[in-house]
């Protein structure tokens, strides 16, 4: 949560020595918090900088920020999906997100993390999270087909290939939220 902090006041000081608000938008309801202490640390150190808040629908969040952006009414600031591909690339590729490598640095944070916001060779964000998805079996088509509980990709794959020939389908997404699939 520190480095989160420390990233998010260099963010802000930067954008704030243009205006003392800075605009920041998300579909994260649950950083709202956290923007409110990033202002008061910031203000503690005599600062006088006001930041605006906002989180939409998750489903509804990546439609607002293209169209705001293609508008020139969008935020200083946005939480963005994953790169490379998808809404993000587009908006890179139309000039709508600048990199920001040349003035934040990014060593603290492990390569791998930062090829979600990296799209040709610049960094275009601060990574915040790091998204890990389980995948559970059915112990019970394990036994039915005298396999093992996979140790390496190959396995997984391999037992894939079991359930498939017999019928079954080996894995499984819901997709009632579009946003969720990028996972």
């Amino acid at each position: 949560m520190k480095k989160f902090l420390l990233v998010a006041l260099i963010a802000i000081l930067v954008v704030s020595a243009f205006a003392g608000k800075v605009t920041i938008w998300s579909w994260r309801t649950q950083d709202a918090q956290v923007w409110r202490d990033v202002e008061a640390a910031l203000r503690s150190q005599g600062l006088n900088i006001t930041i605006e808040f906002t989180a939409f629908a998750p489903t509804e969040y990546d439609s607002k920020v293209a169209l705001a952006l293609q508008t020139g009414e969008g935020p200083d600031i946005v939480y963005s999906r994953r790169l490379p591909g998808g809404r993000t690339q587009v908006l890179i590729e139309n000039g709508l997100y600048l990199p920001i490598g040349d003035f934040t640095d990014m060593s603290n944070f492990p390569q791998a993390s930062l090829n979600s916001v990296t799209w040709e060779d610049e960094v275009y964000g601060v990574p915040f999270a790091v998204q890990v998805v389980g995948i559970f079996y059915n112990k019970d088509y394990y036994d039915q087909f005298g396999l093992e509980e996979p140790e390496t990709w190959d396995e997984l794959i391999a037992n894939a290939e079991v359930f498939k020939k017999n019928g079954i389908t080996p894995f499984f997404l819901y997709g009632k939220e579009a946003w969720a699939l990028a996972m």
